[in-house]
């Protein structure tokens, strides 16, 4: 899978020039004849792949009795997207994830979001007080910031008032891009524990204040002096880690010092743009992943809420996906979305470091060579297919090869869109494909832009 910054990531900047065009924003003549798949992997889908009635979450789940055989004994289980902002992709993820809670004992959901700001949703989830909307907001990305999330968190809420569940559901974020949050949550433990020196310590840390954004804007030497100024924090909490888990509790100092980390991650991430950037960002969100597991009880079983290019498995990728696999072998099972055609909302890539606002964004019939045709050509309206199952031969081949994919981020443009080339079986384990797609439906008010 060739991933470009300009094509994932809720909060990644642009690549420097746009991906070479490829297909138009409303592409139906197919570039070539020659270059449509052979008809043996149409047969193979319709015969293989698992028709699924509806992407409503609303309807029952008997249809996705199946996802049992696929998803088998891992314990995490990665959920992509083709975008960030398609409505049948959120809502098929809410489907699986109450599948999985509520027949396959997942009790985790962990999401593309920032790790401390998600705790407030979490609390709501757990029966705590407070709005959905707001708490949205609260993790900066518009890109959750939609209907379709909020029946999800509102569905995980009920789940967990039924006294009848005894095993509750948690929501947890494992990004770690913005820092004020994290940085007021370890400044309020330090002054709790040690409040003659917090002064000191959290005096060159104001930078971290501030959102990603206005950060990353400041002159490098600035942004220098703020990550030298970690350094004797975390020192600080390798030499009292003892008294200060005593004076604080164990579960206090862990979640303190997880916070600390994602300050050192997000600042490090800031040192580089593009590439350098993503693979910062998805080792760190691997090892974010990690952290959450080893704070459950043994056996968790979690569900991963991220991008395709974040959930993928390639082994020649640098992304959080590779790295689950790489620990956890088949322990962790991505699922990738593919789609044929419709709508889904991005911001308008306008050059590099520049973004327009939210809007709709429509595409017609992809072209001849793209890797949805023979997904498309079953004529299902949703399918679920397990990769792992391809024959040896024509089918596997097929699947084996790279071939040009929609697949698009927090940023778009139908100037130049691009379709990066993707192997599947060397990136998901299956795939849920969605013939024609809508535009997720963004909640009421203004849009919070990812930093």
């Amino acid at each position: 899978m060739v991933v470009s910054s300009l094509l994932l990531g809720a909060c990644r900047e642009p690549a420097a020039t746009p991906v070479p065009a490829a297909d138009s924003a409303a592409a139906s003549v197919a570039p070539d004849a020659a270059l449509a798949p052979p008809p043996e992997i149409e047969a193979w889908l319709r015969a293989t792949g698992v028709p699924i009635a509806t992407a409503d979450p609303t309807h029952a789940l008997d249809d996705l009795v199946p996802l049992a055989a696929i998803v088998g004994d891992a314990h995490v289980v990665g959920m992509g997207e083709a975008t960030h902002g398609t409505r049948e992709f959120f809502q098929l993820k809410h489907r699986v994830l109450e599948e999985l809670v509520a027949h396959e004992g997942f009790t985790v959901l962990a999401m593309e979001a920032n790790q401390p700001e998600c705790r407030a949703i979490n609390a709501y989830i757990l029966g705590g007080d407070g709005d959905v909307r707001e708490l949205l907001r609260g993790i900066y990305f518009w890109t959750w910031d939609t209907e379709e999330v909020r029946a999800m968190i509102e569905w995980m809420r009920a789940w967990n008032a039924d006294p009848a569940h005894r095993h509750k559901v948690q929501f947890a974020g494992f990004d770690m891009q913005e820092t004020p949050v994290a940085l007021a949550s370890v400044e309020a433990f330090v002054r709790a524990v040690d409040r003659a020196r917090a002064g000191d310590l959290f005096a060159p840390l104001a930078l971290y204040r501030l959102r990603h954004r206005a950060a990353h804007a400041t002159p490098p030497a600035v942004q220098a002096a703020a990550r030298a100024g970690l350094a004797p924090l975390v020192a600080r909490f390798a030499e009292r880690e003892a008294a200060w888990r005593r004076a604080a509790g164990d579960e206090a100092y862990d979640r303190a010092r997880q916070d600390l980390r994602v300050l050192e991650q997000a600042a490090e991430a800031r040192t580089v743009t593009d590439f350098a950037h993503t693979v910062i960002r998805d080792r760190a969100m691997a090892d974010n992943l990690a952290w959450i597991r080893a704070h459950q009880p043994a056996g968790t079983r979690v569900m991963l809420w991220a991008h395709n290019g974040h959930i993928a498995r390639d082994p020649a990728e640098h992304v959080m996906g590779a790295l689950l696999r790489e620990r956890l072998g088949t322990d962790y099972l991505p699922i990738g979305f593919v789609y044929g055609d419709g709508s889904f909302q991005a911001r308008e890539w306008l050059g590099p470091h520049a973004q327009g606002d939210l809007r709709e964004w429509t595409q017609g019939p992809a072209p001849t060579d793209d890797l949805s045709t023979p997904f498309t050509a079953t004529g299902a309206p949703i399918l679920l297919v397990d990769l792992r199952r391809a024959p040896a031969g024509v089918v596997v081949d097929w699947l084996a090869a790279p071939h040009p994919a929609r697949e698009y981020g927090a940023q778009f443009t139908d100037k130049q869109p691009g379709r990066p080339s993707t192997v599947l079986t060397n990136t998901f384990d299956a795939v849920l494909f969605v013939a024609h797609t809508t535009r997720a439906r963004p909640l009421p008010g203004p849009v919070v832009y990812a930093p």
